[in-house]
């Protein structure tokens, strides 16, 4: 299974068709939805777990990456927005556009995620994250062999990264190749053998091949490892039921 990888606006009773006047009416706008990005910002270091400084500090500028949606409400067209957005900031880095995709992922807006996300590869193609994130957005989007290539790719930067094979037997797992998911579910666990989603993912490749009582005891460690992980006790029991009814069918 897929990792479940989420304003206010104002409106001038008059639009400016000027890029630099536009920009300028925007700005008022601009600073209450910068609000809500640094918001977004801190969100998105709770769910990356980056303590590593990849988020950058100047939120202004990753929020006017984001400007353009922001500028539609003024300009009145995507061109009109694009060329005021002009007037907002200079280019961004690797690092920025990252944090401009995770922001589009919060905001569950996956296929501008990986627009984002490409621009910063061109910028600096050897941060597995990025590599990892654009990956989790393509499965997002159900582009699960285009999916794969960005696991492999994070992979190829960082051999350990295990939650990169976790999420590549995920995509695996989508894709219908069980034997292929377990054994990437068996790397992640080798490399973390913690991860309680991996045991889970694994149990249920395990349920789909009928390996009930492998995919019993891959629950069991699941639960080991997270006791309130409500799906693998649930899927732990379907798995005993199973393993029951066959028994008493011999």
């Amino acid at each position: 299974m897929l990792p479940v990888e989420r304003g206010e606006s104002a409106h001038p009773h008059t639009r400016a068709t000027d890029p630099e006047q536009t920009a300028l009416q925007a700005r008022t706008h601009h600073q209450r939805s910068l609000a809500m990005h640094i918001a977004q910002l801190e969100n998105v270091k709770r769910v990356l777990g980056n303590t590593s400084g990849l988020v950058p500090a100047s939120a202004e500028g990753i929020a006017c990456a984001m400007a353009p949606s922001v500028l539609m409400d003024y300009a009145g067209s995507r061109q009109s927005a694009n060329s005021a957005q002009g007037h907002f900031h200079a280019p961004l880095s690797a690092i920025d556009l990252f944090t401009v995709g995770n922001l589009h992922m919060e905001l569950q807006q996956p296929a501008e995620a990986i627009a984002s996300y490409d621009q910063a590869i061109t910028l600096d193609p050897c941060i597995p994250e990025i590599h990892f994130n654009r990956a989790n957005a393509l499965a997002a989007c159900k582009h699960y062999g285009e999916a794969l290539s960005g696991y492999d790719a994070a992979i190829a930067l960082r051999a350990y990264y295990a939650q990169a094979h976790s999420n590549r037997g995920n995509t695996l797992y989508a894709l219908g190749q069980y034997f292929e998911a377990i054994a990437s579910f068996d790397q992640a666990i080798s490399l973390n053998p913690e991860m309680a989603e991996a045991y889970l993912n694994r149990g249920n490749a395990l349920t789909r091949l009928g390996r009930y009582t492998q995919a019993f005891q891959s629950y069991e460690m699941a639960i080991g490892c997270n006791p309130d992980l409500v799906e693998a006790i649930f899927n732990k029991g379907i798995a005993l039921q199973i393993m029951l009814l066959e028994q008493g069918g011999e």
